[in-house]
């Protein structure tokens, strides 16, 4: 389903991490920097004390084709969240999310190898977590 208009990261990151704490969904936080990736955690954590971020990964940059996609599926994969949040950078992160997309679709055994809610073009913020007046427009979502 895509949404029908625009919605800014830095009000739908926060309504999430509300939802997520209320509901005991998982958040994983995947790409950006590690810096601004452990700030964004932090600040989930402190607005949103019942928030499980089930994990956070900040892979190298680098070409979409010399990333170690399975190191990363893997790492989605065994932390099992509900929803992932991704900072690539566009178009890479939509062409990222179009092959995990693939991945599951192939490999429906047993483990579940994609969340509930997959996010991305949060990047200019990182994840949303900044001050509301620096933040880009969340562009797109994608549900499964």
């Amino acid at each position: 389903m895509k949404l029908k208009q625009r919605v800014a990261g830095a009000d739908l990151v926060p309504a999430l991490a509300r939802l997520s704490a209320s509901n005991g969904y998982r958040i994983f936080l995947l790409g950006s920097d590690e810096q601004s990736s452990a700030g964004a955690a932090a600040w989930m954590q402190r607005n949103f004390p019942n928030l499980c971020i089930a994990g956070r990964h900040c892979p190298k940059f680098q070409p979409l084709e010399e990333m170690d996609h399975e190191d990363i599926l893997l790492r989605i994969e065994d932390a099992q969240p509900d929803i992932l949040l991704v900072a690539f950078g566009n178009p890479k992160q939509e062409k990222w999310l179009a092959m995990l997309s693939q991945r599951s679709r192939r490999y429906s055994y047993g483990r579940r190898l994609t969340p509930s809610l997959l996010l991305h073009r949060l990047t200019a913020t990182r994840f949303g977590w900044r001050d509301r007046s620096e933040s880009p427009r969340c562009e797109g979502a994608a549900f499964t």
